[in-house]
């Protein structure tokens, strides 16, 4: 029968199809260990999201058991596994100094990363701790913060975008939309405050908000 769309018949059985090159032997899952730390960081960086998430899951039951394992992949040079590392370490209240220093790290991508982490794991202190990220060289990284100060609210979040939509170079598309984004709820107090800085003179930047 078929498998889809309106004519789908197969609702209580399916198949998989594999292609494979002549004389291939089929296909062999390779074993995984979960309890070895060194199987769990094989599984952990298995390009099989199911293995790799069932490493994730078992190092987020170990809590601060898994602090060592984590934080020696954090160490390394390959940004695959530290990202990973980073993103649960992220998670656990001893891990947080690792991404408390990725907001220093060099590599934007890094910084990202540690914007995001904070936001989900340490919302109450967010702005607090990337504020010094508000004057980063990196638009993508400012871009970040605008879309992650969404939903925080107050005074000092509102000059937080002001500051950042006054950074906006009038050709960034993807810059604007996170302009938009953050203002929502509030467009008239973020323009408002813009339209004093510009007085008179209307640059495109000013044009395009």
């Amino acid at each position: 029968p078929g498998v889809g769309g309106h004519g789908m018949g197969d609702t209580s059985r399916g198949r998989i199809y594999r292609l494979a090159p002549k004389g291939q032997q089929g296909y062999k899952t390779p074993p995984f260990d979960l309890e070895s730390d060194a199987g769990l960081t094989l599984a952990f960086l298995s390009p099989a999201l199911s293995v790799r998430s069932l490493a994730t899951l078992k190092l987020i039951e170990q809590g601060d058991g898994a602090l060592p394992l984590l934080e020696k992949l954090a160490a390394s040079t390959d940004p695959l596994r530290r990202a990973r590392a980073l993103w649960l370490l992220g998670r656990l209240e001893k891990g947080r100094s690792h991404i408390l220093a990725s907001l220093q790290a060099q590599e934007a991508r890094f910084r990202i990363l540690a914007i995001r982490s904070l936001k989900q794991n340490a919302s109450a202190d967010f702005l607090r701790l990337v504020r010094p990220l508000l004057n980063d060289s990196d638009p993508q990284v400012r871009r970040e913060l605008l879309v992650q100060l969404r939903d925080v609210t107050g005074p000092e979040a509102l000059d937080a975008i002001v500051g950042l939509a006054g950074k906006y170079d009038g050709h960034d598309r993807w810059y604007l939309e996170a302009i938009a984004i953050a203002s929502r709820g509030r467009e008239g107090a973020v323009f408002q405050a813009l339209a004093k800085s510009w007085q008179a003179a209307l640059t495109p930047a000013a044009n395009g908000i």
